[in-house]
């Protein structure tokens, strides 16, 4: 058994990550703050109530 993970960045985010983002294919997603800073669809992804009761753990690294 393992975990499903995605690292989400400027370069490899598009429409088919988001997708599964959106519908929980992965469990862990790796990115940066600047993600929700530069890209309003993402934000707007990990903001939406469905999406934000399923986050169990949020860590921020900055540089």
């Amino acid at each position: 058994m393992g975990l499903s993970a995605v690292a989400v960045n400027g370069e490899t985010y598009n429409n088919e990550i988001h997708r599964e983002i959106e519908t929980f294919k992965h469990r862990v997603i790796i990115t940066s703050p600047d993600m929700c800073l530069k890209h309003d669809k993402f934000r707007h992804l990990l903001s939406t109530p469905a999406f934000a009761k399923r986050i169990r753990r949020m860590s921020l690294l900055g540089r």
